[in-house]
């Protein structure tokens, strides 16, 4: 168990030099508790905590791992689980206190719980450049389908073709509104609120 106080007063008396090279070079070696303080420092700094939380996440996943092994759960659905909790809270307006809070309520351990709860809004902006792809993908398949569809009728051509590229247009539209509202869901979680825990102490 280390002295996060400590910690948080050595980061605090670092040079912008010194933090990012223990940021960029020596972070993964660090604890959870660790690599927290140095992520609120970050954005103390209002320095890139993008590199960080992704270490975080990873922290999270690792301590999941362990967690499975133990006590044989199914890491990836309970990890499922504790996201949308956060995502939910977070779109609702909560804190990020008080989606601490509930997250221990639940059973997590506080490490852990600070964990998720501070890499929320680097999980929510992947989450959202994966729904791009997704989007454009959707978007392009539903477009491919449409002209093939008027290409078809426009030149008479057997209703087998016709049943495919109309099938290809709707699964593209669904593909393409589907992302959209995910995405927005997204930006929903990244407008909410966000407020450090322990800043009020």
């Amino acid at each position: 168990m280390i002295d996060i106080k400590y910690v948080q007063e050595q980061y605090a008396r670092m040079t912008d030099a010194e933090l990012q090279h223990l940021a960029y070079h020596n972070s993964k070696d660090l604890n959870g508790e660790a690599v927290t303080a140095l992520y609120q420092e970050f954005k103390k700094r209002k320095f890139d905590t993008s590199q960080i939380a992704t270490i975080k996440i990873d922290k999270i996943n690792d301590h999941l791992e362990d967690r499975r092994q133990e006590h044989k759960v199914n890491v990836s659905e309970f990890k499922q689980h504790v996201w949308s909790h956060c995502f939910e809270a977070r779109t609702a307006g909560k804190t990020d206190l008080e989606i601490f809070e509930k997250l221990v309520e639940l059973g997590l351990s506080p490490e852990l719980s600070d964990q998720f709860v501070s890499a929320i809004d680097s999980k929510a902006s992947k989450a959202i450049e994966a729904l791009k792809t997704e989007k454009l993908i959707g978007g392009s398949i539903a477009v491919f389908g449409l002209i093939a569809t008027l290409f078809i009728v426009v030149n008479n051509l057997p209703a087998k073709p016709l049943i495919f590229s109309v099938v290809a247009t709707i699964i593209g539209a669904i593909r393409y509104s589907t992302s959209s509202g995910n995405i927005k869901q997204m930006q929903d979680v990244l407008e909410g609120t966000a407020v450090e825990i322990g800043a009020g102490d």
